[in-house]
């Protein structure tokens, strides 16, 4: 028996230490030829499906990046200064909050903004006239080049000086005194329509505005706001409008896919940290509001240069692939 164990070792030894046949050599290059195809090309299917087309599909459909009251990282918000400085950014669209005074004028000024001046978290651009409003100094908490230097503009002064200078304004309407809430609808579409602000979106918090400004206006686009997933907050709960303005904690590829279907665009707000950008870029959003521009640009920028560098890194695979598979042709040819 053990003379028997020691013959099969030996016979399984000598097939391997036997001279192959040119048959069998052919087999084997033939199989190492396949898996050299192939390896690759799983390699492209998992390099495409996971990186290429998460990571750069938004390219092919860019994100307006959307300037929150102008760049005001330096300069106070919703004033014309914050504005320029946005646009020397080469920003897409700058975004204006609207409130009216007590007396009913429509200003660039929210609430926040009002109490960091007044040093008063209860304070609100209703409690104020008009007159009291234009003596703030909106420079006063910025550098001393801005104090007694910068006011609070109107919405019809915003307007004049942005809407033809980008590719969107999004008008955000805060309902103000509380007097003037009935004519709020009617009095920011007269300041869209003096301006012929025809890239401007007007959307609200509250949706009887936004059911009002589509009344009245049918042409103008509308946006209504997502806080967050649920009953009251339904993403597509008024089907007039065009545009749904998502706070960016409840967005994920799922959500925007769903607002999409319904033919709505979606912009989200107010993203400033880099990682949560490249989040929103990812998951195929139409427009981000930020207060800090210059980082979601250059975030962009360097996603799109590791894109084209992994792009070419497709390219030569795919060149390896078709030569090897030209090589396996040309041995049965």
């Amino acid at each position: 028996m053990a003379s028997m164990g020691v013959m099969r070792r030996r016979h399984r030894q000598s097939w391997w230490w036997r001279p192959l046949s040119f048959r069998k050599v052919v087999l084997l290059v033939l199989i190492a030829c396949i898996f050299l195809a192939f390896a690759p090309v799983l390699f492209l299917r998992l390099l495409s499906k996971e990186r290429l087309s998460r990571k750069c599909s938004w390219l092919g459909n860019r994100p307006l990046v959307c300037a929150h009251g102008g760049d005001t990282r330096n300069t106070p918000p919703n004033t014309l200064e914050a504005f320029d400085e946005a646009l020397k950014l080469d920003v897409d669209c700058i975004e204006i909050d609207v409130s009216s005074s007590q007396d009913g004028e429509l200003v660039a000024l929210h609430d926040r903004d009002l109490q960091n001046l007044y040093g008063n978290d209860y304070i609100r651009v209703g409690d104020l006239t008009f007159n009291e409003i234009v003596r703030l100094d909106a420079g006063q908490n910025f550098a001393n080049k801005f104090h007694n230097q910068i006011m609070v503009p109107t919405l019809l002064k915003s307007l004049q000086h942005v809407s033809n200078r980008v590719k969107r304004i999004i008008v955000d309407a805060k309902i103000g005194h509380p007097a003037y809430v009935a004519t709020l609808a009617r009095r920011i579409l007269d300041a869209v329509n003096y301006t012929d602000c025809r890239n401007c979106i007007i959307w609200s918090k509250e949706d009887n505005l936004v059911r009002e400004l589509k009344k009245l206006a049918p042409h103008v686009p509308v946006g209504f706001i997502v806080l967050k997933e649920g009953t009251m907050n339904s993403p597509t709960r008024i089907k007039a409008a065009e545009v749904v303005g998502a706070y960016y904690g409840a967005v994920d590829a799922g959500f925007v896919k769903k607002i999409h279907e319904s033919r709505k665009l979606v912009f989200v707000w107010t993203v400033d940290d880099g990682e949560k950008m490249k989040d929103m870029l990812f998951d195929g959003v139409d427009g981000i509001i930020t207060s800090q521009s210059q980082l979601l640009l250059g975030t962009m920028n360097q996603i799109e240069r590791e894109c084209s560098d992994e792009g070419a890194v497709y390219i030569k695979l795919h060149n390896m692939t078709s030569a090897v598979k030209n090589g396996i042709r040309g041995l049965f040819s």
